[in-house]
């Protein structure tokens, strides 16, 4: 649970900077030759099952998850990480599909920031990550 406090639920969770997160662990994927998407927000990940795709609308009091269809019983949290995946996956595939990486990155991160017209950012990357890896000269 984020808050112990429920209260605080329509409040900023404990000061936490969800943006600088997100645009840290983008950074840090491209850093990383890794992926990364973004999932909209309102994206139901806690209302949809993770087996069958079927629909089942929870309340914040509820924690487990059941499938109405399939049947499966699963803590709500696990089953929206599930889902959250399986959506990442798609977008990433469909942005693999469709080619929008036409430069030489590996990224699909860096193929949104050069859909963006802002390529220069990752060559930045590349030239930071090579001075922090050459090995550092001791003087005796």
């Amino acid at each position: 649970m984020l808050s112990k406090n429920s209260k605080m639920l329509n409040r900023s969770t404990s000061d936490v900077s969800w943006y600088e997160f997100g645009r840290q662990l983008e950074y840090k994927s491209i850093w990383n030759s890794k992926y990364f998407c973004k999932v909209d927000q309102y994206f139901p990940s806690t209302q949809i099952c993770s087996k069958c795709n079927s629909k089942a609308h929870l309340s914040l009091k509820d924690r487990m998850y059941l499938c109405p269809n399939c049947k499966i019983h699963l803590d709500r949290d696990y089953n929206a990480s599930l889902n959250l995946h399986k959506e990442g996956i798609r977008i990433l595939s469909e942005l693999l599909n469709k080619k929008i990486n036409t430069s030489k990155s590996c990224t699909a991160a860096a193929a949104g920031i050069n859909a963006c017209g802002l390529g220069s950012i990752e060559s930045r990357l590349k030239q930071e990550k090579r001075k922090f890896q050459q090995p550092s000269m001791v003087v005796a």
